[in-house]
């Protein structure tokens, strides 16, 4: 009767340890398990792999017009001039001159755009401010197709700089523009000065001088 016993703990002794043999290489094979990133705790318990998804670390934004923009981006157009350049070349006008804000996105049509925007007075917006834009197009035909030059009220030829470039004047409500643009290769450059209407140009210069000196010293 002993002998019995024996025989049939012996058999549930294998039995178990079978079962438990397979279940550990159940969890092994399974997606999920230790072989695909989670790991196994002490009391058995699967914790998630440390690895960050993509989508963690995406921070660019789409605005309502389709441009992707990428707050992360540091803004090479704040680069290209100095302040005491601006300074130095718009007088009285930038006075208030505020740190350069920057902004790097792209266009639905996949042009890339870097922009600066250096307020004239603490609190202004795009309507009294100098700012700097850049904009990249995939083909010179793509960049001839979106009229570089198209916004530019009272536009004149200039000389001095890289490419072809243009001065002009635009009169808005409240306040004017001041406007270069340049267009070499694939790249549109375009430096604006607006200030509110009727504000006076500094004495013993004109708004075109300063702006042709300005965008020298950007590099147009």
């Amino acid at each position: 009767m002993s002998s019995n016993r024996r025989r049939i703990r012996k058999n549930v002794l294998i039995a178990t340890a079978t079962f438990v043999l397979g279940s550990s290489m159940l969890v092994a094979c399974t997606p999920g398990g230790p072989s695909s990133g989670g790991a196994i705790s002490s009391s058995g318990t699967q914790t998630a792999s440390s690895e960050a998804s993509p989508s963690s670390t995406n921070t660019t934004q789409v605005g309502k017009d389709g441009r992707t923009v990428d707050p992360a981006a540091k803004a090479e157009s704040c680069t290209r001039l100095a302040e005491s350049d601006i300074r130095h070349e718009l007088g009285a006008w930038a006075a208030g001159l505020q740190p350069g804000q920057g902004e790097v996105s792209t266009d639905r049509d996949g042009t890339a755009v870097d922009s600066c925007v250096y307020a004239l007075e603490a609190g202004a917006g795009t309507d009294h401010s100098a700012v700097i834009e850049q904009r990249e197009f995939k083909t010179q035909q793509e960049l001839a197709a979106s009229a570089p030059f198209g916004l530019l009220m009272k536009a004149e030829a200039i000389s001095g700089l890289r490419g072809d470039a243009k001065f002009g004047v635009n009169t808005l409500t409240g306040s004017t523009e001041y406007v270069v643009v340049s267009v070499l290769d694939k790249t549109s450059s375009k430096l604006l000065v607006s200030v509110p209407s009727g504000t006076a140009v500094p004495e013993g210069t004109s708004a075109k001088d300063m702006l042709v000196a300005l965008a020298k010293k950007a590099g147009f």
